[in-house]
């Protein structure tokens, strides 16, 4: 006869550690089921990081890579950038570093009361890129050169000078400044003296009562709002020279407590969490009355890109006008849509446009034009029908 008491019963301590490590087994393998999943088709949308990032090219297997191991360390690097839910790791551990200590980017200065810079311009304010008097004038004297050649042939020239936010918010930031002498100083003064027009954005914003901000806390260029101010003045400059009869002006403005667009890159290559700080900026939509309008080529950088979030550029100027962006790329109505440019590209748009305009942020005014000034020079010297 056997008791009830003589059976043994298993022990609770020993079967609760066994249902967890079960559990947690469960828990790994069910997770890197879906890291692998995701990794390899992709099922759930995920936010890619912003900014630039340079992947790995798939590399050959072979004997030799294999052999070397070359070819194991770049599936390593691969992976490390091609795994899943890599960006929302990322912008996690962006968050804790810029909440908890402060930290940004290599490249992204945090200022004083939610003020975001682009570090690359502080270099230029400081005078740090100065590229010195005999290379600036000699650029000037390329560039009024190219003004007489264009006069000669019933077209015009515009410089177009980008704002630089460290000038406007310099009690914002500690900056340590030993050279005296900066590029824009140097070029401004070239400019006035060749009496080339010019629209130089820093002394306008200076002089400007604007009703809305001209920056954003969050955007390293001009604000929406800003970059509509300098399209008028650039149109009224365009009336005055006889090269259109039209008037920019707005048919409504939108408030809005989020930054849009550019208002927000800065925040956006923080690559972060949360969503920018609230800041009251102003969205103008623009209308254009007229009947008149110029055949127009625009060589500049990021900041032009800004009127075609407002439709400036197909308001303002005649249908196929073209962008040189960094004169390297040949844009047209859409700004997507590019194609490396060409000699051929750059002698079609100068014989055909009315207008030229030459668009530049202070950083770059050490290399001013991208090399698009001596090769429009050479080609109007050499083609006396263009």
């Amino acid at each position: 006869m056997i008791l009830k008491s003589d059976i043994s019963s298993p022990n609770k301590s020993e079967i609760v550690p066994k249902i967890y490590s079960k559990l947690a087994f469960l828990g790994l393998l069910s997770a890197f089921l879906l890291l692998s999943l995701q990794s390899v088709f992709r099922l759930f949308p995920v936010a890619k990081l912003n900014g630039e990032e340079i992947a790995p090219q798939p590399m050959a297997l072979n004997l030799a890579s294999f052999k070397e191991g070359e070819w194991q360390k770049h599936q390593s690097m691969q992976s490390t950038r091609t795994f899943a839910f890599r960006a929302q790791c990322a912008r996690i551990y962006n968050q804790l570093n810029y909440s908890f200590f402060g930290e940004t980017t290599y490249f992204i200065e945090a200022g004083k009361d939610g003020y975001l810079f682009e570090k690359v311009y502080s270099a230029s304010v400081c005078g740090e890129n100065f590229a010195g008097h005999e290379k600036l004038t000699n650029q000037l004297d390329s560039l009024d050169r190219l003004d007489q050649l264009l006069k000669s042939r019933g077209k015009t020239l515009i410089v177009l000078l980008a704002p630089n936010k460290y000038r406007f918010f310099r009690e914002k930031v500690d900056l340590d400044c030993d050279q005296e002498q900066t590029n824009y100083d140097v070029i401004r003064t070239l400019l006035d003296q060749k009496q080339i027009e010019t629209i130089d954005c820093n002394r306008l914003f200076q002089d400007k009562d604007a009703t809305y901000p001209l920056f954003s806390k969050n955007g390293t260029h001009w604000s929406i709002y800003g970059a509509g101010q300098v399209a008028k003045e650039l149109q009224n400059m365009l009336v005055e020279g006889g090269y259109s009869d039209g008037v920019l002006s707005e048919q409504s403005i939108e408030m809005d407590e989020f930054p849009r667009y550019t208002d927000k890159d800065l925040h956006d290559l923080l690559n972060i969490m949360q969503l920018p700080p609230k800041e009251t900026l102003a969205y103008p939509t623009y209308q254009w009355s007229g009947q008149k309008k110029p055949r127009t080529l625009i060589v500049g950088d990021s900041y032009y890109m800004t009127f075609y979030y407002l439709n400036l550029h197909e308001t303002m100027f005649a249908a196929d006008s073209k962008f040189f962006h960094y004169a390297k790329e040949q844009v047209g109505v859409n700004p997507k849509i590019g194609e490396p440019l060409t000699s051929e590209m750059i002698a079609a748009e100068l014989d055909r446009s009315d207008v030229i305009i030459l668009e530049s942020n202070e950083d770059a005014l050490s290399k001013f034009g991208w090399g698009f000034i001596s090769k429009a020079v050479e080609m109007l010297e050499s083609e006396p029908s263009l």
